[in-house]
């Protein structure tokens, strides 16, 4: 016998629940065993029909997150590129609008803490992708040394923001992990107030198993033209 606990609430965009907040739940004043009851009407929804769509699809080279409507919320591919496999590059997408920002992050027990992390959104100057580091469970730190982050452009439209950088697979910044070591990636998403990221919500997700990017070839090219990249040209490089 058992206390039941019921809660109810809304669902973002990126089909996670929020918190029920204090008006969306009750408990039983009582003890209560279930199998003593007889579930009668019969459900309101067709069982035989129910085939829920996989939300998260996260392989090798790749990761992405359906909205409820089947939209793709997150995006992320990485892979060495155009044969330089001492940088890896990354791009991240989300289709929730153009005021939200991106990352990703490299952890070695996929929670936040100690955890690397590059951010990235689109303002009215262009993009802006930051090197962070989080050591607790709050907005991760930007790391004193940026250089290690290269190869960056973005685009943004109404629904849209696409971010592309690159990081050495090896670095001298002792926040950085070594992208040729199996990681777990953390993904998140959110919004962009006064050129500054917010906290995500429930909007992120992780990998259940290791990833080494350095057995992934980034293809097709980025979607955005890099302009400040040793590695890569405008003249190989294309929006589609």
């Amino acid at each position: 016998h058992f206390f039941f606990l019921f809660a109810w609430g809304d669902v973002n965009d990126g089909g996670a629940i929020n918190y029920h907040g204090a008006d969306g739940k009750f408990v039983s004043d009582s003890r209560i065993d279930a199998t003593n009851c007889v579930l009668s009407p019969a459900p309101q929804c067709n069982q035989a029909t129910v085939s829920p769509t996989p939300r998260i699809s996260i392989k090798p080279c790749s990761a992405e997150r359906l909205c409820l409507d089947g939209r793709s919320c997150y995006s992320a591919r990485w892979g060495t590129y155009n044969g330089n496999t001492s940088r890896v590059f990354f791009e991240l997408t989300t289709t929730l609008g153009s005021n939200k920002w991106v990352g990703i992050g490299f952890s070695n027990d996929k929670i936040m803490p100690m955890t690397d992390i590059v951010t990235g959104f689109v303002g009215g100057s262009g993009e802006t992708i930051q090197d962070r580091y989080a050591s607790a469970r709050f907005l991760p730190e930007l790391d004193d040394d940026q250089s290690q982050l290269a190869d960056q452009c973005g685009t943004s439209s109404d629904n849209e923001v696409v971010i592309v950088f690159s990081r050495s697979v090896e670095t001298s910044d002792s926040s950085d992990l070594a992208l040729d070591r199996s990681l777990y990636f953390l993904f998140a998403w959110g919004d962009v107030n006064a050129g500054t990221i917010t906290y995500h919500g429930a909007d992120k997700f992780v990998s259940e198993f290791r990833i080494n990017a350095t057995n992934c070839v980034f293809s097709p090219a980025p979607r955005c033209v890099i302009t400040d990249g040793a590695v890569a040209t405008s003249a190989s490089l294309s929006i589609v």
